[in-house]
Parts: C-alpha cells; sequence; structure tokens
C-alpha cells in the first residue's frame, strides 16, 4: 500500500510486484537461527563470510554479550555452529560469531603466508558491533585446537579487548609475546 501511495495511478498489480520484489530484501532474521553475513576485511576489501546467531528471546533494545568462536584446523564457520553452542547462548544470553578462518591452518595471525587471520576476527566483530548492540566489556573469544591457540594469540596480542577466553584443547608460548620486561606480561586479562 506505501507504493500505492507513492503512485496514485498504479495498478494493484504493479503494487503487488514492487512488493514482492522489495520484500526479500528486507527479510529479518528470526533469534534461534543461524544467518550468514560478510565483513569488508580492512586488509584488502573483500567480503568475508561468517556465522551470527541471535539467542532466543533477542531484543534489539539490549545490549548483549558476544561470543566470538574460533574453528579448529581444517574446519571452517560452520564446524562449532552446533546445537550445543547454541543452545547454551540460548541459555546464557549471548549473541555468536563463527568466524569463517581464510585458510583452514591461519592459526588466526597476520601473516604474509597465511593472510590476515588476527585482523579478520577484529573486523568481524566490529561488524557485528555494528549491526547489534553489544556490550564491548562482555565480548569473548573461544575455540578447539587452532581455534584454542587463536584464543590465547589473540588475548595475549591484544590484552584488554577480551574480557575473557575459553581456548579448548589450545597451546601457546606466553612468551613468545613478551618483551622481557615482568611488567608486560598481560596476564590481568585473562
Amino acid at each position: 500500500l506505501p507504493l500505492a501511495l507513492l503512485h496514485p495511478g498504479a495498478q494493484p498489480i504493479v503494487v503487488l510486484v514492487g512488493l514482492l520484489f522489495v520484500a526479500p530484501a528486507c527479510k529479518v532474521w528470526a533469534a534461534g537461527t543461524l544467518a550468514q553475513r560478510s565483513f569488508v576485511s580492512s586488509f584488502d576489501g573483500t567480503l568475508q563470510p561468517y556465522l551470527e546467531y541471535l539467542p532466543d528471546g533477542w531484543n534489539a533494545g539490549v545490549a548483549y554479550p558476544l561470543r566470538v568462536e574460533l574453528h579448529g584446523r581444517g574446519g571452517n564457520m560452520a564446524s562449532n555452529a552446533d546445537t550445543l553452542l547454541t543452545n547454551a547462548a540460548d541459555r546464557r544470553g549471548y549473541v555468536v560469531a563463527f568466524l569463517n578462518g581464510r585458510v583452514p591452518w591461519s592459526y588466526y595471525v597476520d601473516s604474509a603466508a597465511f593472510g590476515p587471520g588476527e585482523r579478520d576476527v577484529f573486523d568481524m566483530a566490529a561488524d557485528v558491533q555494528s549491526r547489534r548492540l553489544i556490550d564491548p566489556d562482555r565480548i569473548y573469544v573461544a575455540g578447539g585446537s587452532m581455534g584454542g591457540f587463536g584464543s590465547w594469540s589473540l588475548a595475549l596480542r591484544n590484552p584488554g579487548f577480551f574480557a575473557a577466553i575459553a581456548p579448548g584443547m589450545g597451546w601457546t608460548d606466553c612468551f613468545q609475546h613478551w618483551d622481557g620486561n615482568e611488567h608486560t606480561i598481560p596476564t590481568n586479562n585473562l
């Protein structure tokens, strides 16, 4: 009907076709479902995909925690997007963003060999924050295996960004991020 008001002489069939054409672009993803999203990489300007999960009962006016989920080596963004994790998000009330690492063995660090793994994590988090009301003091990172390594590495290299980390089967050498001065080890954020 708004189209009919804009175009008083339009035939009803034209209005109907206009509405059918516009409606898919306005689709709103329901809470409790996975939606594929993408962010623009600050490294090379390409669109990079990720999955977003909004918990049941999601309310656009409420600031939610964000869990950044990193897949293991050889996986992809759908590898960890299972009902165990989404059910936990529903129970605890947080948004989950599942990153799709550019190569299956990036380890979520920026490198010439594997690309902008670390940068992609922060670009994705920024994209979620631009779409959703996210509490910046409750951003978490988690993952298993390579994702666990990424959780450790990201937190150690970016102290203060993540409220907590949950590395599963992840490993790290904390001293690889340390400059030799005892006061610079960022243990207060781990």
